[in-house]
């Protein structure tokens, strides 16, 4: 009798293939996953704005109108962690860009524009109040700078 140990070359080749099958489906459903989270990210990005601008408003000593243009400078303290490299929030090196404006009737509209570099990022450019969006994923669009 002899004594066979190791894997022969058919069986190295079936486990090869069966990885590159599981792969093949693994590879579009991670790249799904990641789309999806940085969606989510800018939702929660509008979704912190909105906060800041409702209690930058909510302040005793602040007088808002209902159609209040805030800026990055007036809501930076309102907005820690929040990550504004990511949206073009600066005209003139001063913050100075609007990124939340009172529509009116209690709400806020956001705009979160993508720095023009970084084509394929995800922005925030509707005027839907990110509190009453039904979906992040549908008013979450990819910038096309």
């Amino acid at each position: 009798m002899m004594n066979n140990k190791g894997v022969t070359l058919i069986e190295l080749l079936i486990v090869i293939v069966v990885i590159g099958i599981i792969s093949a489906f693994a590879v579009p459903a991670v790249g799904s996953f990641l789309e999806t989270a940085q969606r989510q990210a800018v939702y929660q990005d509008a979704v912190a704005v909105r906060n800041a601008a409702a209690n930058y408003c909510a302040q005793p000593t602040v007088t808002c109108t209902s159609t209040q243009e805030l800026t990055m400078t007036e809501l930076a303290t309102y907005l820690d962690g929040f990550d504004k490299t990511k949206y073009d929030v600066d005209d003139t090196g001063t913050d100075d860009l609007t990124i939340a404006t009172g529509n009116g009737s209690g709400g806020w509209t956001i705009t979160l524009e993508a720095v023009a570099v970084n084509q394929g990022d995800f922005e925030w450019v509707t005027s839907t109040d990110p509190v009453n969006a039904d979906s992040s994923t549908t008013y979450v669009t990819e910038d096309d700078n």
